[in-house]
């Protein structure tokens, strides 16, 4: 080995410095490259889970509006289906008078919805919708 050193020129010993000389600047880049994009990635990823948390937030809160509509939707169905049916038990015993008031409470949607029925002649026409809650009157 000490032979090999010593068959090697100054020259060539200046070159091969010369080369080393540009792999640490370059080694630096690189490493300060790979850590301001570690960097961004973290930035991005924190403001994407603020994101997905606060789009999760809508979400829960719209889902709970929707249950509760969903509700007082069943309800209101409900109430107007028990209403028909009084006004039907009235007609059924020839009571006009109560028929008729329970016609006149009947909400706006309900009593378009009877109105139609009626129009198809249930009582007389097998064809006719069953009840005015199909979706084609209600």
């Amino acid at each position: 080995m000490d032979s090999d050193a010593a068959t090697i020129s100054p020259e060539s010993r200046q070159k091969s410095k010369s080369k080393k000389k540009w792999v640490e600047p370059v080694t630096a880049l690189l490493m300060a490259l790979a850590t301001v994009g570690t960097a961004w990635c973290s930035f991005e990823s924190a403001a994407w889970t603020r994101r997905s948390n606060r789009l999760m937030n809508e979400f829960n809160s719209l889902e709970r509006k929707a249950g509760l509509l969903n509700v007082q939707g069943m309800q209101a169905a409900t109430i107007h289906t028990a209403m028909f049916m009084e006004l039907l038990a009235a007609k059924q015993a020839g009571n006009e008078e109560l028929a008729n008031a329970e016609v006149e409470r009947c909400p706006p949607d309900g009593r378009k919805a009877y109105d139609a029925w009626l129009a198809q002649k249930p009582f007389e026409n097998p064809k006719a919708d069953p009840h005015p809650f199909v979706p084609n009157l209600y």
